[in-house]
């Protein structure tokens, strides 16, 4: 035996010990020769004395006994309003609470709302990639990387930086334009 005693403190483990199937249970003691190496499932048993003893023969026995656990599950995530799939099939409340959360009128047959709250969804989201698009050509200096050069070039003469040529990389002509504005 071991010098220290393990036992299964969550889950099931399913083991081949001499060729037969070998389930162990929370509770149940670990034998000498299983090799467990999740610290999830397994744990030290304190003072020498296990929860719950296996019953059953020697090794290669399967134990019995223990009680399975079962970890808590987390509860799904609510869907929000933007995800949830609208059709007429939703009862009047709910496309009227959506309607109302898109702050669109909420007054109207089911039919009414559907499209309203489709056609709202559709803007939100041409306006999104249009504020995206937007955003990555402000991040890429503007146009083509010649505007981005040219607007560069203009600052620094404007601010009367005349040592940089075409060699100069974007790079050192933004240090130098940094280094006149300070």
């Amino acid at each position: 035996m071991s010098e220290k005693l393990r036992k299964i403190t969550a889950g099931i483990v399913h083991l081949l010990h001499n060729g037969r199937p070998v389930t162990l249970r929370a509770g149940d003691l670990v034998p000498d020769w299983a090799t467990i190496t999740n610290p999830r499932l397994i744990g030290d048993v304190a003072d020498g004395t296990p929860a719950t003893s296996p019953e059953g023969g020697g090794e290669g026995t399967p134990p019995t006994g223990g009680q399975q656990q079962t970890p808590p599950v987390a509860p799904a995530p609510a869907k929000s309003n933007d995800t949830v799939e609208v059709s007429e099939k939703l009862k009047s409340d709910a496309l009227r609470k959506i309607a109302g959360d898109l702050g669109i009128d909420t007054s109207g047959t089911k039919p009414q709302l559907v499209e309203r709250i489709l056609a709202k969804r559709a803007a939100d989201a041409e306006a999104a990639a249009d504020a995206a698009e937007a955003a990555s050509a402000a991040d890429a200096g503007g146009g083509s990387p010649d505007e981005g050069r040219e607007a560069l070039e203009e600052r620094a003469r404007a601010l009367s930086i005349a040592d940089f040529d075409e060699n100069t990389t974007d790079e050192e002509l933004a240090a130098l334009i940094e280094d006149a504005e300070e």
